[in-house]
C-alpha cells in the first residue's frame, strides 16, 4: 500500500500483490469450541476419532517419551496429550485441518505446526 501510495505501483500491481499475499485459511470461529481434554472423551469416542483407547493412548504417551508441553517454533505450546491425539486424528482417517478445528478448539496454521513438531519428536 505504501508503494502504492509513494506512486512505485500502480492500482493492478497492488490488487495483484494483495491478492498473493493474503492467506487463503478459512476464518473458522475456534474461540467458540471448548479446549481439548481427553479425560472428557469416553473410550468409544476415543476408539471412533483416534483409533485408539483412552488408556491406550496414555500407554503410547509413555512409550514415545513425548515432553510434557510440545513447542512450535512460533512459541505456541501444546500439552503432549493434545499434540499425540492430534496425530493420531489427522493420521486415523483422511481430514483436513479446518475438520479438527472443533475437536481441538486451534486454528487452522497451529494445528498443522503441531502436528508437524510432533512428527519430527517421534
Amino acid at each position: 500500500m505504501l508503494a502504492n501510495d509513494m506512486n512505485l505501483i500502480d492500482n493492478e500491481e497492488t490488487f495483484l500483490l494483495y491478492d498473493l499475499n493474503t492467506s487463503k485459511n478459512l476464518v473458522i470461529p475456534y474461540w467458540k469450541y471448548n479446549k481439548f481434554d481427553l479425560d472428557s472423551l469416553s473410550d468409544d469416542e476415543c476408539k471412533s476419532e483416534f483409533r485408539f483407547m483412552k488408556n491406550d493412548i496414555y500407554s503410547l504417551l509413555e512409550v514415545f517419551d513425548l515432553p510434557d508441553r510440545i513447542t512450535c517454533p512460533n512459541r505456541v505450546f501444546v500439552y503432549s496429550e493434545e499434540a499425540l491425539c492430534l496425530l493420531l486424528r489427522r493420521f486415523a482417517y483422511p481430514c483436513r485441518y479446518e475438520d479438527l478445528v472443533s475437536r481441538f478448539a486451534r486454528p487452522v496454521p497451529q494445528l498443522s505446526m503441531v502436528v508437524n513438531e510432533t512428527m519430527d519428536l517421534l
